[in-house]
């Protein structure tokens, strides 16, 4: 969940809480289906949108890669076509996935974004 009030990309935390998102347990290779929507109501012009994502990542050797990442869904009122959604592997420690939203400017837009993933991990590794 979060808020814009200008045209500049800003990370959003799961509950709106930082430093909380989604970290990779690195102590095992994997791949993560990731499905992200996020609706957008931008209260200054009483309009909405809807953005989302799907995406593959893999955690592998100690590197979180994407393999691909795909708008799948963009649809709503004509005046917030600005409106963008990113995601991101991020390398760290641990490494996770960073979500963000890009506003427009001069307007105030609020978010509530859901994050889905399924992860399928190798044990052995």
């Amino acid at each position: 969940n979060g808020r814009t009030t200008d045209a500049s990309a800003t990370e959003l935390f799961l509950c709106g809480k930082l430093p909380e998102r989604f970290y990779i347990n690195e102590d095992y290779n994997g791949a993560f289906h990731i499905d992200v929507y996020a609706v957008c109501y931008n209260k200054t012009d009483g309009q909405a949108v809807l953005r989302s994502k799907l995406a593959l990542y893999k955690y592998v050797s100690g590197t979180l890669t994407e393999i691909f990442d795909t708008d799948y869904v963009n649809a709503g009122d004509s005046g917030m076509s600005a409106v963008a959604l990113a995601i991101a592997p991020v390398s760290g420690t641990p490494d996770y996935v960073e979500v963000k939203v890009t506003g427009i400017a001069s307007k105030t837009i609020d978010y509530n974004v859901v994050v889905k993933i399924n992860e399928v991990r190798d044990y052995e590794s």
